[in-house]
């Protein structure tokens, strides 16, 4: 009895050193495991931002366009033809009217090519 009552005694003993050293390696872990998780969101954002860079390749936004014109469309081939650009509506995918919180006005197309966004 005596030999077991040591044994015990020297486990009580030993339960908080253990428990102490527990909590240690469990703050560790989840640090450990914060510092990973960070470093996979940088790169998943840097990864997405090169992508949304990629998608607006062949985009062009246009500030300070005057109101008096009746479509985007032709706001651009007025300034293709101001810059002596040959520019047709064939080359613009898609242009419209950018909604701000301000009064400026803005204009975003989309060409068919990066070549003929160069162009201009």
């Amino acid at each position: 009895m005596k030999s077991k009552d040591g044994e015990l005694q020297g486990l009580q003993e030993l339960l908080p050193k253990m428990c102490e050293r527990n909590k240690t390696v469990e703050l560790e872990l989840s640090t450990a495991k914060v510092n990973t998780q960070d470093g996979e969101i940088y790169n998943l954002w840097d990864n997405l931002d090169s992508l949304d860079q990629y998608t607006r390749k062949n985009s062009l936004e246009i500030h300070g366009v005057p109101k008096a014109y009746s479509s985007t469309e032709e706001v651009v081939l007025a300034i293709s033809n101001a810059l002596d650009v040959d520019i047709s509506s064939n080359d613009i995918e898609i242009s419209h009217h950018l909604k701000r919180r301000n009064s400026i006005t803005a204009i975003i197309l989309k060409f068919a090519s990066h070549k003929d966004k160069s162009k201009l």
